[in-house]
């Protein structure tokens, strides 16, 4: 799938979770708060080979695909802990030198609605 592409799955963790499986990167969420990002197995060969391309010209490891490296390991990818997410973003944002107040400046809130829909047959 490309950076475009969204996958649209049923409601519960464990059905948001295996879609989110199938990308390099997959990132999901939930409005009741549950979510994570998962990283698939490409996203760990892409890693690698760009470490051997750096160490094959004898460049070392830059700083970024350093941090890339350990990206994984700051998230819970199983279930999807919110202090870890929480954790993740703070890093984030000393890295590119933002506050609260830049970060939340990104954020355009827009008007929703929720509604009940009555269906013949929920299961379909």
């Amino acid at each position: 799938m490309g950076a475009d592409n969204v996958l649209i799955a049923k409601t519960g963790v464990q059905h948001v979770h295996h879609a989110a499986k199938t990308f390099d990167i997959g990132v999901y969420f939930e409005a009741n708060g549950h979510g994570t990002v998962v990283f698939g197995p490409n996203f760990y060969s892409y890693i690698a080979q760009a470490e051997a391309l750096f160490m094959a010209a004898s460049k070392g490891r830059p700083l970024s695909l350093q941090r890339l490296r350990v990206l994984p390991s700051l998230i819970n990818q199983a279930v999807g802990d919110a202090l870890s997410d929480l954790l993740l973003v703070d890093a984030i944002l000393h890295i590119k030198g933002w506050d609260l107040k830049t970060w939340n400046g990104l954020y355009t809130d827009m008007p929703s609605r929720m509604s009940k829909l009555k269906v013949t047959d929920r299961k379909l």
